[in-house]
């Protein structure tokens, strides 16, 4: 062994280095979350109090934004039934809605962006992830063919999922 790493009693130094090196990075880590800015992330900035506070249907959410609550549908998907009227989808409707709240009941969301006619429907995100896109993914809705800017995005993950033969495609 180096005598460099060895004290005057013989114990070795690398350990005390070490332990130095922990407590040197809690200390950082307690004067970063100290910092202004990182406790108005903590605090909800990134996501201003806006939660989902219900379900309606397999792509229309109650959002609660502080005392306020509205209702928001994904923009760019559709139910199955909205996709095809003349089939009953009201077993798969039923799976998307149930699929919906196991992912977003509760949890923050975060608005991305609005139809630019109305208000009622956006892309809507939960830590993240387009809660639309999750669900065409798995096949529970279907790709709205009206005209938005993710219509290229949305219509590939539908057609992944009609090929793996998920969700709704299960059958076909």
């Amino acid at each position: 062994m180096k005598e460099s790493l060895k004290t005057t009693s013989g114990r070795r130094f690398v350990p005390l280095f070490y332990l130095g090196l922990t407590v040197g990075t809690l200390v950082l880590c307690w004067a970063a979350l100290r910092n202004p800015q990182v406790q108005k992330l903590r605090a909800g900035e990134y996501y201003p109090k806006t939660r989902c506070a219900g379900i309606i249907d397999g792509r229309t959410i109650l959002i609660s934004e502080g005392d306020a609550e509205r209702e928001v549908k994904l923009l760019g998907v559709l139910l199955p039934s909205e996709a095809n009227p003349d089939s009953d989808s009201s077993a798969a409707d039923e799976t998307a809605k149930r699929t919906l709240t196991a992912w977003i009941y509760k949890k923050p969301v975060k608005i991305i962006s609005q139809h630019p006619d109305t208000a009622s429907e956006a892309y809507v995100e939960v830590f993240a992830v387009d809660i639309g896109r999750k669900l065409l993914q798995g096949g529970q809705l279907t790709a709205s063919r009206e005209p938005h800017p993710l219509l290229e995005e949305y219509r590939a993950c539908e057609e992944e999922a009609r090929e793996a033969h998920l969700g709704i495609w299960r059958n076909q």
